[in-house]
């Protein structure tokens, strides 16, 4: 039997996958465990963010079905426990994952 490489690269590229999607969660089950008063909500907000930083909080609200209002106060939660922070303006910036020190 004859493996081609694009077979292997293909099976490690979906291994490598799987093994950043785990770590993802472990890291996002130790901030809930630290940060027990976040809402769920706003750990959608985080994820959401996380996978596109230019998204608003109108584009925000749409994709996970919430107020725009709502959105705004969970991203005003996640900047005060310094999870995310605002790079550059807001209408051409992006936000970026901080990792928390100190608590």
């Amino acid at each position: 039997m004859r493996i081609t490489l694009g077979e292997i690269l293909k099976t490690l590229h979906e291994h490598q996958g799987e093994a950043k999607k785990g770590l993802q969660d472990k890291l996002q089950d130790k901030l809930q465990d630290k940060y027990p008063n976040v809402t769920q909500a706003a750990w959608r907000v985080l994820d959401a963010i996380t996978e596109n930083p230019r998204l608003t909080a109108g584009e925000i609200a749409s994709r996970l079905d919430l107020k725009e209002r709502m959105v705004r106060n969970h991203l005003a939660t996640l900047k005060d426990l310094k999870l995310i922070e605002r790079q550059g303006s807001n209408k051409t910036g992006f936000w970026v994952r901080c990792e928390p020190h100190g608590r």
